[in-house]
């Protein structure tokens, strides 16, 4: 037959014969392959399989407790709004608004709380508001005997009155107006003020 050897044999008379050693030598029974017996696929999908229930859970949050030094320690500063000795006799949020005499129309100064207050050292009264948030004072002046609060002809919960103002610092003659929410409320503010320029 084709590729028989010199001593006559053939490959298939070698198979027969062979007893599951290699035809061509001697096997080391020692040998194994390379990750032999491992499973192929079967560790992948089991590894997906952990991380995916480790992660089918709640997230676990960490919570870090970082602290930072300060580079510069800075000492507590008392801030005085300069009401320490007053006593507040009327409180009520409104609108301001300025007479721009350049232009010849009302300007708003801010919204925040007007206040009636009573220094008890000094025994006089004052009219002080301030801007919500930022409190910038937008009236300062004293309730004096010539301080006339009227009600305003366009609304009748806005009041107008001139007087010596010191919100910048300095003392100017403005005309100043509020509006209030309701009538009530202006009617409120204009009584206190007229009960203080009465007993003055």
């Amino acid at each position: 037959t084709l590729f028989r050897s010199s001593t006559g044999q053939s490959f298939a008379d070698l198979a027969s014969t062979n007893s599951g050693n290699f035809a061509f030598g001697s096997t080391d029974k020692n040998f194994m392959w390379q990750n032999s017996g491992a499973a192929v696929f079967s560790s992948l999908a089991t590894s997906k399989k952990v991380d995916d229930e480790e992660g089918s859970g709640d997230e676990v949050t960490q919570n870090y407790d970082i602290h930072f030094e300060p580079i510069v320690s800075l000492p507590e500063v008392d801030v005085k709004s300069g009401e320490e000795d007053e006593e507040v006799l009327y409180k009520e949020r409104t609108k301001m608004y300025r007479w721009d005499r350049d232009v010849g129309q009302w300007k708003e100064r801010g919204v925040g709380e007007i206040k009636i207050l009573f220094h008890q050292e000094k025994k006089y009264y004052r009219v002080l508001m301030r801007r919500d948030q930022v409190l910038k004072v937008c009236a300062n002046h004293v309730i004096s005997k010539t301080m006339d609060v009227q009600p305003l002809t366009t609304s009748n919960n806005a009041l107008v009155w001139t007087t010596t103002d010191y919100s910048d610092g300095e003392g100017r003659v403005e005309q100043l107006a509020v509006r209030f929410k309701t009538q009530d409320m202006a009617d409120s503010f204009r009584k206190k003020v007229e009960d203080r320029t009465s007993t003055r």
